[in-house]
C-alpha cells in the first residue's frame, strides 16, 4: 500500500505501516514487539490521524531499543515535542522523526534521574503504587458479564506484586482492549467507522478500520471503567 509521508520522512518504497491499534509492519519483519506497538500507539494519539513509518523511522525505532531506552521515556519525549507551543499548527503533519531530540532528551533526563535517585533521600512518586491502586478499585466492585475483564486485571495485579516488567502490564492492557473490542456490535462498528471517514476522508481500509477501533475504545474504557494497565498514564 503506498502513502504519502510528512516533510521530514524519507524514501518511498518498502514503507511500513502504522496504525492506532499498535501495528506496524516492516517488509522484512514479521510481528513488531510491544515497544513498536506502544510507540506506534503512543504517537498516533497524540497525531490524531494515521499515519505511515518510513524505513529511516523503522531504524529510529530500532536504534532507540538497542539503546535501551524504556518505552515510557520514549513517549516522554514524545509527550514534549508535541506540546512544543511551536509545533501548534502543524502537528498533524509531525513523524516520529521530528521527535527524535526531545527522545534523546527524555533520555538524558531518565539518567540523570536514575543517578538522582541512588543520591536522594526520598524516591519519587510511585507510579505503579497507584496503578496498582486503580486495579485493586476495578477488583473491588463485581460487575456482572465483565468476569473476562476481572480476570485480565487479577493478572495484571499479581504481575505488579511480582515486580513484572512494564512490557508484561502493556501485554495486558492490550488483551483487555481486543476483549472489549469483541463486544462491538457490527452496527457500533459501521457507526465509527463513519464517524472517522467524515473526519478524515481517504483513509485506506485497514486506517479507517484501526481508526475507528480506537475511537471505540475511548468509549468502551469510559463505560467499563477500565484502567490502563501501564505505569506511563500515572
Amino acid at each position: 500500500m503506498s502513502a504519502t509521508e510528512g516533510p521530514e520522512g524519507g524514501g518511498g518504497a518498502g514503507r511500513a505501516e502504522a496504525s492506532p491499534g499498535g501495528r506496524a509492519a516492516a517488509p522484512a519483519e514479521d510481528e513488531r514487539s510491544l515497544y513498536y506497538r506502544g510507540i506506534a500507539r503512543a504517537f498516533f494519539e497524540r497525531r490524531g490521524a494515521p499515519f505511515f513509518l518510513s524505513p529511516r523511522e523503522i531504524d529510529l525505532v530500532a536504534s532507540w531499543e538497542a539503546a535501551g531506552i524504556p518505552l515510557a521515556v520514549v513517549r516522554e519525549g514524545l509527550e514534549r515535542a508535541f506540546d512544543d507551543p511551536r509545533r501548534a499548527g502543524d502537528r498533524r503533519r509531525m513523524s516520529l522523526l521530528s521527535c527524535e531530540r526531545e527522545v534523546s532528551r527524555a533520555f538524558e533526563r531518565h539518567r540523570d534521574r536514575l543517578v538522582g535517585a541512588r543520591r536522594a533521600a526520598s524516591p519519587a512518586p510511585d507510579k505503579r503504587a497507584r496503578l496498582r491502586a486503580e486495579v485493586g478499585r476495578f477488583l473491588a466492585v463485581p460487575k456482572p458479564g465483565d468476569e473476562g475483564l476481572a480476570s485480565i486485571l487479577a493478572e495484571a495485579a499479581r504481575a505488579l506484586d511480582a515486580g513484572a516488567p512494564d512490557e508484561e502490564l502493556e501485554r495486558l492492557d492490550a488483551a483487555a482492549e481486543s476483549l472489549l473490542l469483541s463486544r462491538v456490535t457490527p452496527a457500533e462498528r459501521d457507526e465509527a467507522r463513519r464517524e472517522v471517514a467524515a473526519e478524515h476522508g481517504g483513509l485506506s481500509p485497514a486506517d479507517l478500520a484501526a481508526a475507528a477501533d480506537l475511537r471505540l475504545l475511548k468509549s468502551l474504557r469510559a463505560r467499563s471503567g477500565l484502567p490502563r494497565l501501564s505505569p506511563f498514564y500515572y
